[in-house]
Formats: structure tokens, sequence, C-alpha cells
């Protein structure tokens, strides 16, 4: 049972927030004192590689830990050149390096390596195919003559790939794939904690506190903080994405469990699961993120779609479930802001109807930039639909985001990011590229559909519907993500 990993009982569950809170505590004092970030960049780096060279495992289960909580992996780094070396791009190297190491020491024959090879999977194969596009895709970019740093900062996320059969070959059995979901649900935890605890800093704190706090948060690249009109403070930040998945991934056992006859054994998972869903969504409306709420609810529609075709009155009685935590989740916010201490108060229904307004209000400055975006990306999609245009492929149009009207008041705006995530799939590698690359995600949710892992085939759905608007499956938030529903897939039934 899932729900039995979220226990203070568990090793991996409690020794990974016991980390993640040191961790998180080094890296603000390293925001003040830039030697320490150095130290403790060098100190981890050091940790692990002695660690993954006695047992690669180890050094993997670090370098998930970072994943999750880490947002762009800046949360230390240090300066080489004039660039910044995040711990994350260090992680990658050291366990990729060491990785290949361990092979090389199992001594594989030729015979070997052949054999392997003609009995790789359909997924590994697609792999590989997948792998083969997208070196098609920077060849495509240097024929386009596109600035070599353009190709390469938008091609790296997809990097992460490269950790797939590394992972595969250290992570072979259940405990070790029960032992990364520790750490996820851990993770889970403190990231929602992380989203509250700063909702009250900003809810209650004076400027001389929170501006470095603030500066914290943007230069580690965790997120951002935005005061709202209502005076309600939205808590954004990338890794936010697995507290959605996290939600969806909890949800289904539990209303197993509600819904079915359960032991009394059962109660506290049953209150685990309420009190972690109402963390994880309160720190999800808190994030204020239309995408991850397009996600999860796509990913609810399914579900209650497939309770329903069972029972109708099992599929109203999970819809029940969800408005209850979702009711408990506002409250839980609203208990936040409107702490007594400091005093500090706020008008419950005006930041009730900010919420509201975020699903409805079509003319803010972000939603308008991206539909500015659309007709114009899809126009140069067009273009070279096979293909694509490759990698660091340009693309200029009218944004309304405040922050680009500050430098150009016209708001014309040219860049090889785009919010629209497929799109963004089809103009670098084409749509023969999008379509190996959703041939192997069908690959990654075929072993996911039972009704004993519903739950994570429900949040790949989620996460591709986001990506949608928000782009991941080219970013190591969203590749990791999809590695460990790989090793779920073929070791872990909930």
């Amino acid at each position: 049972m899932i729900l039995n990993l979220i226990s203070f009982k568990q090793p991996y569950f409690k020794n990974t927030i016991l980390f993640v809170v040191l961790i998180e505590l080094l890296s603000l004092l390293g925001h003040f004192i830039p030697e320490l970030n150095t130290v403790v960049f060098a100190v981890i780096i050091l940790l692990t590689i002695i660690i993954s060279l006695e047992k690669l495992e180890y050094g993997i289960y670090i370098l998930l830990a970072e994943l999750f909580i880490g947002s762009k992996g800046y949360l230390f780094f240090i300066e080489y050149n004039g660039v910044n070396v995040s711990i994350r791009l260090a992680l990658f190297l050291v366990i990729i390096s060491i990785g290949l190491f361990h092979f090389w020491k199992t001594k594989p024959s030729i015979q070997q390596l052949k054999d392997n090879l003609k009995t790789l999977s359909t997924l590994n194969k697609i792999y590989i195919l997948f792998g083969i596009i997208l070196l098609v895709g920077v060849i495509n970019a240097i024929q386009n003559n596109h600035p070599y740093n353009n190709i390469f900062f938008d091609s790296n996320g997809y990097l992460y790939w490269l950790l797939y059969p590394i992972i595969l070959f250290a992570l072979k059995n259940k405990t070790q794939i029960e032992n990364v979901l520790q750490i996820f649900f851990a993770t889970l935890v403190t990231i929602s904690t992380k989203t509250l605890i700063l909702l009250f800093l900003f809810s209650h704190s004076s400027p001389y506190i929170l501006h470095p706090i603030y500066r914290w948060i943007r230069i580690t690249g965790v997120g951002e903080i935005a005061n709202l009109q209502s005076g309600f403070y939205r808590i954004f930040m990338q890794n936010q994405i697995y507290l959605m998945l996290g939600f969806i991934i909890i949800l289904y056992p539990l209303l197993k469990l509600l819904l079915n006859k359960t032991p009394r054994s059962e109660n506290k998972n049953i209150c685990v699961g309420f009190w972690m869903l109402i963390l994880l969504g309160a720190s999800l409306i808190t994030s204020l993120s239309r995408s991850f709420w397009v996600g999860i609810l796509l990913a609810l529609v399914v579900l209650f779609v497939i309770l329903g075709l069972k029972s109708k009155k099992e599929a109203w009685q999970s819809l029940c479930v969800c408005i209850v935590i979702i009711y408990s989740s506002i409250g839980l916010i609203l208990t936040i802001i409107n702490f007594p201490y400091p005093s500090k108060t706020y008008n419950t229904y005006t930041i009730i109807d900010t919420i509201q307004d975020r699903t409805i209000d079509t003319k803010e400055a972000a939603v308008m930039s991206r539909w500015n975006l659309l007709p114009v990306l899809w126009n140069k999609v067009v273009e070279k639909p096979a293909l694509g245009f490759g990698f660091g492929s340009l693309v200029t149009y009218t944004a309304t985001d405040p922050r680009v009207l500050a430098v150009n008041p016209t708001g014309e705006y040219t860049t090889y990011s785009f919010e629209w995530g497929y799109l963004d799939i089809m103009l670098k590698i084409g749509s023969i590229g999008l379509i190996i690359y959703l041939i192997f995600m069908f690959y990654i949710a075929k072993p996911l559909w039972s009704f004993t892992s519903l739950n994570f085939l429900l949040s790949l759905i989620a996460l591709l519907t986001t990506h949608i608007f928000s782009p991941y499956l080219n970013h190591p938030l969203g590749i990791g993500y999809l590695i460990m529903l790989i090793l779920i897939g073929k070791h872990f039934e909930t």
C-alpha cells in the first residue's frame, strides 16, 4: 500500500526530510555567505562521489532528492569562467561518470553486449530512436546556423534522459523503488511546507525580512513570489509539479480505503492520506498555477469516469471526498494568512475571489502573452512540419509581460523557449519527433494500466496535460518523473 510509505517509521522518508531541511537552511545561509555556498557544493559532490563508488544507488537517491526539491537546480552553485555551474549539473556528471565506471566493472563481453541489444524491449528501442531524433534536431539546428549557445541551452534539458540506462542499471528491485518513493513523498512534505511557510512569512513579515528571502528564492531559481492586489501572495515553484502528481498518486489509494470496507488498522493510513492531500492541495492553490489545475482536473475526470463505469455511487462518493479536501485546503490557507501573530488581517472574501478570478481571467498578462504567441508559433511550425527547424529556433511575438514591457515598450519579444510545450517540440524536432515521443509515453503508460497502478497512470495523464501549457517533458523535472514511472512499471504495484 502506497500510504504505508508515508511514515516517519520508514527510514528513507524520515532521513530525507531531515536532509532536505538541512540543505534548505544551508542554501539560505549560503546566499548570505558565498563561501559557505561553495563549501557545501564541494562537500555534496565529494560525498556523492564516495558513496556512489561504493553503492551507485545511494548516489542516485541524492540526485533524485535534489531534482525533487531544486526546481532549476541552483540551490548551490559555483562560478566557473563566468558561468554558474549548478549542483544539478555537477550531480548529473558525477552519476553518469560513476555509472559508466560501475558498468565497466561488470566487464561485459562483446557477445553479451550484442545479446543485450537483441533483447531490448520495445520501450528501450523507442528510447534509442528518440535519442536519434534529438541528435537530428541538433544537426538541423547547426545547418540552420542557430547560435551554439542557443542550441545547447535549448536542448540540454533532454540530456537528463542519459540517466535512464544508468538508473535502470542501478535500481533493480522493488525495495529500491520503494526507497525512491519514500524520498519522493518526503520531498512532497518539504515542498508543501516550504510553500506554506513562505505564504505565512510574506503575509506577516516586514519588507526588511522579506527582501533577502525573496532574493534567495529568485537567485536559486526555486520559484517566484508575487503580491496580488488583494494582498494575497502567490508562491509559485516549478517543482510544485510534483505536488500535483503526488496528489493524484495518494488520492486513489485513499479512495480505495474509504470506498471499501477496511479494517480499523487502516485508520492511520486514512488520516495520513487526508492530511497529505490537504497539505498538497493548499500548496497547489497557493501556487495559482492554472497549468497544474488543468492537469489535475483532467486526471480527476478520467478517474471519476473509470469509477463511474464500475459504480456510479463510488464516483459520486469520490467527488464528495475531493470537494471536502479542496475546501479543507482553502481553510488551511485562510488559517495561515489570518493567523493573529504578528497582527495582520485580510478580507477573506477578497482572497477567495482572487483564487476564483485566476481560473477565469483571460486578460491577465501571462495568459495574453501565451495567446499572442500561439498563432505565431503555429505558423512557424507548419513551415517545416516533418523535422522542424532544430534546437534554438527563434520566434518573435508581442508579449504583455510587465518585465518585457519594461525593457521594450512595444512588447516585441524574441525567444527560443515557449510555453506551448507540444508546439515547442514540433518546432525543434518536428511532428516526427513528437510522434516518437508520444509513442514512448504510450509504452511508459502500458504497464501502469491496471487498477493496482492506476494512480501512476493518472499522474502521467496529468503531466502530459500540463505540458500543453507549461513545458515539462523537455525539462529534468518531467524527465526525472518519467524515468521513475518506468521503474515503477517494471517493479512496483500499489
